[in-house]
Protein backbone atom coordinates (compact mmCIF):
# COMPACT_ATOMS: atom_id res chain seq x y z
CA UNK A 1 0.00 0.00 0.00
CA UNK A 2 1.32 3.27 -0.99
CA UNK A 3 1.25 6.17 1.72
CA UNK A 4 -1.54 7.99 -0.67
CA UNK A 5 -3.38 4.71 -0.93
CA UNK A 6 -2.92 4.90 3.15
CA UNK A 7 -3.83 8.96 3.23
CA UNK A 8 -7.11 7.53 1.06
CA UNK A 9 -8.04 4.41 3.62
CA UNK A 10 -7.60 6.74 6.71
CA UNK A 11 -10.06 9.49 5.25
CA UNK A 12 -12.73 6.96 4.50
CA UNK A 13 -12.54 5.10 7.63
CA UNK A 14 -12.54 8.67 9.59
CA UNK A 15 -15.57 9.29 7.36
CA UNK A 16 -17.23 6.10 8.17
CA UNK A 17 -16.57 6.58 11.84
CA UNK A 18 -17.59 10.12 12.76
CA UNK A 19 -17.51 12.69 9.65
CA UNK A 20 -16.25 15.92 10.15
CA UNK A 21 -15.81 18.23 7.31
CA UNK A 22 -11.85 19.29 9.06
CA UNK A 23 -10.65 16.10 7.83
CA UNK A 24 -10.97 16.45 4.28
CA UNK A 25 -8.29 19.99 4.88
CA UNK A 26 -6.22 18.05 6.92
CA UNK A 27 -2.53 16.46 6.06
CA UNK A 28 -2.20 12.72 6.81
CA UNK A 29 0.05 13.44 9.85
CA UNK A 30 -2.71 15.70 11.46
CA UNK A 31 -5.44 12.82 9.94
CA UNK A 32 -3.15 10.13 11.75
CA UNK A 33 -3.05 12.20 15.03
CA UNK A 34 -7.13 13.02 15.01
CA UNK A 35 -7.12 8.65 14.47
CA UNK A 36 -4.97 8.26 17.44
CA UNK A 37 -7.13 11.03 19.49
CA UNK A 38 -10.97 9.43 18.80
CA UNK A 39 -9.72 5.95 19.07
CA UNK A 40 -8.21 6.94 22.93
CA UNK A 41 -11.34 8.75 23.16
CA UNK A 42 -13.00 5.95 22.71
CA UNK A 43 -11.39 3.47 25.07
CA UNK A 44 -11.88 6.43 27.82
CA UNK A 45 -15.33 6.09 26.98
CA UNK A 46 -15.89 2.26 27.09
CA UNK A 47 -13.67 2.02 30.28
CA UNK A 48 -16.21 4.07 32.00
CA UNK A 49 -19.29 1.73 31.04
CA UNK A 50 -17.35 -1.38 32.13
Amino acid sequence: MTTEELHQYRKEVLAKIEPDPRWAEMTPEQLHDEARRLVQERQQQAALFN
